[in-house]
């Protein structure tokens, strides 16, 4: 389940998500984000049956994405909400001050 703006998504929506304006967060359907705005697709493990919410963060561009794949890839933040066993065991599960409540990553 997907968050945004602290607040939980209905199932099947995504959180469009504003890296540059702060409070505009919304939830809606998969694909319709509008430009300027990324899609947030899962939050955890629970998202992801048999595979990884992976998410993507730069210091050039902040959050890209959040989506299930089937391993992250060595760039991504493995994100752990709701189930911190997914960190290896020299990490732990953080909370996310940009994304806020509902999203914490390995680190």
């Amino acid at each position: 389940m997907t968050y945004c703006n602290d607040n939980p998504c209905l199932p099947g929506e995504v959180c469009c998500y504003s890296n540059t304006v702060a409070g505009s967060d919304k939830c809606a359907a998969d694909g319709s984000c509008l430009p300027g705005f990324v899609e947030l697709k899962c939050n955890g493990p629970v998202d992801c049956p048999g595979g990884e919410c992976c998410g993507r963060w730069t210091v050039q561009a902040g959050w890209q994405y959040t989506q299930c794949k089937a391993k992250c890839e060595t760039a991504d933040r493995v994100m752990c909400f709701g189930d911190a066993t997914v960190c290896k065991a020299t990490q732990s599960c953080i909370d996310s001050q940009a994304l806020g409540q509902g999203y914490m990553f390995c680190g």
